[in-house]
């Protein structure tokens, strides 16, 4: 090759292949013998390759497609919520069993106080036969009937028992009394006893406006 030539030309390659890229005389023998192979080696490879790439491409998407297929399948359905458990007797808190002992009092609905009211072990109606449960709560709600009520404090009581003091209105009267309310099966939470002397002067005829 001559050396004046020699930019003209970059020949290069393995296995037969030539690339030529620039066109003239690089000053050899055979030189248009040498680019005409090269370039027809080049051109006999071009779809080989081609189809070789093709081929390696194509599986790689099938083995793709293949593993995900299963993990759409074996998908988990979404858990579905948990049921929720029904309130049985007794309230959630302390200040709960007083406001609901007291509303249910007010609406004379003494088969909800009975449920309210109760012990550690329990509501009244799991000890006492229903007709003096109901003569019992009949009585208590003639003292507790109101026209707003209001706690004005809750504080620790006797052992694991809370005391909360109230506030009753009823016409021009005001009146506070304490209620003890202790917890009982499942924690809830039951009114064992409230200081009726201090709303003596509730239980009486309303008289008419």
């Amino acid at each position: 090759m001559r050396g004046t030539d020699a930019r003209h030309c970059a020949v290069g390659g393995g296995e037969g292949v030539w690339h030529v890229e620039a066109a003239g005389g690089c000053g050899y023998p055979g030189e248009s013998v040498a680019r005409e192979r090269g370039l027809l080696a080049l051109r006999d490879h071009e779809p080989e390759e081609e189809m070789r790439v093709r081929k390696i491409v194509g599986s790689v998407l099938v083995v793709v497609a293949t593993v995900g297929l299963p993990a759409c399948r074996s998908a988990a359905p979404a858990p579905s919520a948990a049921p929720v458990a029904q309130a049985g007797p007794g309230a959630g808190t302390p200040s709960a069993a007083v406001e609901r002992f007291l509303e249910a009092a007010r609406a004379t609905e003494v088969t909800t106080m009975a449920q309210l009211f109760g012990t550690t072990g329990g509501p009244i109606t799991e000890r006492e036969p229903a007709e003096a449960v109901e003569k019992r709560m009949r009585a208590l709600a003639c003292y507790l009937t109101h026209d707003s009520a209001r706690i004005l404090e809750n504080v620790p009581g006797v052992g694991a028992g809370r005391a909360l003091q109230v506030e009753l209105r009823q016409r021009e009267l005001t009146r506070r009394t304490r209620f003890s309310v202790v917890p009982g099966p499942g924690g809830r939470w039951f009114v064992e006893q409230f200081d009726i002397n201090a709303l003596s002067d509730f239980c009486r005829p309303v008289p008419p406006r």
